[in-house]
């Protein structure tokens, strides 16, 4: 790539005015009449340093379809230009040309604003305030366009070559917008080179044949004292979040349930963060529960019990509220005593397992860092159609 002019003097000195401004100055003039240049509503940019004047009809994440604009002139018609596409991940930016900009930025100066009066309206675009108005417009538009094209443009894109003693340049790499030369006195050259890492590269735009270019880079040396205390916070801030990861990793709790059609229980849960946003829950429930039966002096007394292991994905809605999702696995046992005393065959114990599946939702509501309530509703997909709705709410204690 060609050596280019020192972009510093490009800044430094006033650019040609270029069709861009000429058509801020026409459209004043000329707001009826639709005769202008045929300008590239967009400027394709490629990773290669190469530029598209284009107009841009769809991006998607793998392509760009565009109409190529050429050098001519026109009165509004619209050309049956051919229809090309590009890979997305040959292109480096897209952004308007001045002229497409201009001429939407000052239509929207036109318009009626839905908060202004008429007669304010008509006053601020009548043909004295306009005349009046164009070189602050001029100043004002291209500010606007610098700033919001500037932010699609890398600016981390520059190394650093050479220095000629003799001429005092270092020579400054650029594959986008082509190298340049910086005077650094050589005085300052070794400095300068050593502290190349540490400078905060900030780029300077002009306008130039109506797209934005670019005029060089400002380079200020980094505050050491301030990245040495941004360092600290950050490393205060890593271990600070370490031991709050580690604290709220592992809770203990404990649930009042209601089952089926009227078992009343009580347990416990231990839970265990995986994730930001997966954790694990396992629970133990105890129902209150007690049923006899007697039949013909044998007497046959029931008690329940379950267990559950069921995943949680969490979705925090508020700083202090998360809700869930759950899925997981579940159990329901059956405790049988037989009690045939009376008929001499003593007493017999039993407990019967049923497994099945578990689904339903949670919220958790945060009362401190360490004291959550919570709440859940299940549905216990069991066999021998004993399934049936889960309800529970208690606490849970994070460390």
């Amino acid at each position: 790539m060609e050596t280019r002019d020192h972009f510093k003097n490009l800044a430094n000195s006033k650019p040609p005015i270029n069709k861009g401004k000429f058509f801020i100055i026409a459209y004043f003039a000329l707001l009826a009449v639709s005769i202008f240049s045929a300008s590239a509503q967009n400027i394709i940019i490629m990773k290669d340093g190469s530029e598209i004047e284009a107009k841009v009809i769809e991006v998607t994440s793998s392509r760009i379809k565009y109409e190529q604009i050429e050098n001519r002139y026109y009165i509004d018609p619209i050309y049956d230009v051919p229809i090309k596409t590009m890979a997305k991940n040959k292109v480096l930016a897209i952004i308007p040309s001045f002229c497409y900009f201009s001429k939407n930025y000052i239509e929207q100066w036109y318009k009626k604003g839905e908060f202004e009066k008429t007669e304010d309206w008509q006053q601020r675009v009548s043909e004295s305030n306009r005349q009046a108005r164009e070189t602050e417009l001029l100043k004002e538009v291209e500010q606007a366009y610098i700033t919001e094209c500037s932010k699609y443009l890398p600016v981390d894109i520059i190394t650093l070559g050479i220095y000629d003693a003799d001429k005092e340049v270092f020579l400054i790499k650029n594959d986008i917008y082509g190298d340049w030369f910086e005077p650094v006195s050589i005085n300052e050259a070794q400095n300068f080179k050593n502290n190349w890492n540490n400078f905060v590269k900030t780029p300077q735009y002009v306008i130039k044949n109506d797209r934005l270019a670019l005029a060089g880079y400002n380079f200020e040396p980094v505050d050491i004292t301030v990245v040495a205390e941004q360092n600290q916070n950050l490393l205060n801030a890593s271990k600070n979040t370490s031991v709050s990861a580690k604290q709220y990793k592992v809770g203990i709790g404990l649930n009042f349930v209601r089952f089926g059609g009227g078992l009343l229980g009580f347990g416990g849960k231990l839970q265990y963060k995986a994730t930001d946003r997966f954790r694990f829950d396992g629970s133990y429930t105890y129902y209150l529960n007690k049923d006899e039966i007697v039949v013909l002096g044998v007497v046959t007394k029931f008690s329940y019990w379950d267990f559950n292991l069921n995943g949680h994905y969490l979705f925090p809605v508020a700083d202090i509220i998360t809700v869930y999702p759950l899925v997981g696995l579940g159990s329901f046992v059956v405790k049988t005593n037989v009690d045939a005393s009376e008929w001499g065959a003593g007493k017999e114990s039993k407990s019967t397992f049923f497994f099945g599946f578990n689904l339903g939702g949670g919220i958790d509501l945060k009362l401190t860092n360490h004291f959550i309530l919570n709440a859940e509703v299940q549905y216990k997909i069991l066999d021998y159609d004993i399934s049936g709705l889960f309800l529970s709410a208690g606490f849970t204690f994070k460390f």
